[in-house]
């Protein structure tokens, strides 16, 4: 592949690397809960706009692609600074902003269905599903087990963003 596609192949993946490393230690160091819980909520942030970096760049291309990048990465930067400020606040406004930016794909979407076939998209279209699903679960404390029920969909929306990425990109 070109040098555009392995950097934005290895940004999805090192995004995907500190999610889970910063939801980890979030969940097991209490000691550091309120450092650590900024850094889980940040890596939200870096991992929405790290997995739309190959699907921009690589089946949009062009200025359409990289504008898409740098809005997802520029609304990232802004989010992760409000996170260090207003981690405890905010809450409904953070979720809406995670799913309207894992949801920008849909004003630039015919590329991307050309690019990825019918069945590339249905793999991307799950995976954001999933996550997006998900955050009912995360938003509703009142259902047992809702936290780790949002993890599964997450999980399930991370195998399925890298399957699309890495069998149709």
């Amino acid at each position: 592949g070109t040098r555009v596609e392995l950097v934005s192949y290895i940004v999805f993946g090192v995004s995907m690397f500190l999610l889970y490393m910063a939801s980890t230690l979030y969940h097991s160091v209490p000691k550091h809960k309120v450092f650590l819980k900024k850094m889980d909520h940040s890596s939200i942030f870096l991992l929405i706009a790290g997995t739309y970096t190959p699907v921009a760049l690589i089946a949009i291309g062009g200025t359409a692609g990289w504008t898409l990048v740098g809005i997802e990465w520029g609304l990232a930067v802004i989010g992760i600074i409000l996170k260090q400020f207003f981690v405890y606040r905010f809450k409904r406004t953070s979720l809406l902003v995670y799913i309207g930016m894992g949801w920008l794909i849909i004003f630039v979407f015919k590329p991307v269905i050309a690019y990825l076939t019918i069945k590339g998209v249905l793999v991307l279209l799950a995976g954001g599903l999933s996550y997006t699903i998900g955050t009912y679960f995360y938003k509703n404390k009142n259902i047992p087990y809702n936290h780790a029920i949002w993890h599964v969909f997450v999980m399930g929306g991370s195998l399925f963003m890298f399957l699309a990425i890495y069998y149709f990109l």
